[in-house]
């Protein structure tokens, strides 16, 4: 999917979550065509670590659309 990713930003962290990095936010397509929202954190050795990936909810589609 990150090769097919349309949009990329950074989100912080929800208040209430036991990991208080900031996500790597990856919107786009997969090899099928499905729409996924995948978030990631960076790892002390500049890797990523994915902690998050689902079909795209409603509150990023319209971040979707603008970076199609």
């Amino acid at each position: 999917m990150v090769e097919t990713t349309s949009v990329i930003f950074k989100e912080n962290a929800p208040k209430d979550s036991p990991l208080k990095d900031a996500r790597l936010v990856f919107l786009g397509p997969d090899e099928d065509g499905k729409l996924l929202e995948v978030m990631a954190i960076e790892t002390d050795s500049g890797g990523l670590l994915v902690i998050h990936a689902q079909e795209i909810r409603d509150r990023y589609l319209d971040l979707l659309k603008g970076g199609l």
